[in-house]
């Protein structure tokens, strides 16, 4: 939500920065995605699959609404072309987080090495994985 009416088609979804805090060095520039008006003061973006899994990537950055912040960049401009300006990152005022559980995709078995190599739909933290013992009945 922006304090007075932008102009939409100035939006630049590559200079939305998320952050960890307001002076985090935690920090990640979207790389793509689209994006909606919803009003005159509100811009909506859908985030691009590789972004969402970089972010999932980075520690604390975007787990709760208390890590997640927008930096402050010029990524639109008013009705008059003025430049977004803002002095600090802003706290996002809303957070529904990631509740969806991740599915495996494919995966390779190479007998000769031993390795079983695992493909998921999107990123997981390897430290979580807990091979289950499976019995011969």
């Amino acid at each position: 939500t922006f304090s007075e009416a932008v102009n939409s088609s100035t939006f630049n979804v590559a200079m939305v920065v998320l952050a960890e805090s307001s002076g985090s060095i935690s920090m990640y520039a979207l790389q793509g995605g689209q994006y909606t008006p919803v009003s005159p003061t509100v811009i909506s973006v859908y985030i691009a699959s590789n972004d969402l899994n970089n972010i999932k990537a980075i520690p604390l950055l975007c787990t709760s609404r208390q890590t997640t912040y927008i930096v402050p960049q010029p990524m639109v401009a008013d009705e008059s072309g003025n430049p977004l300006l803002a002095s600090q990152p802003v706290q996002a005022i809303g957070f529904i987080p990631d509740t969806n559980r991740p599915l495996v995709i494919s995966f390779t078995l190479d007998l000769n090495t031993n390795v079983l190599t695992l493909s998921f739909n999107e990123t997981v933290n390897a430290a979580t994985i807990t091979p289950a013992r499976s019995e011969e009945r």
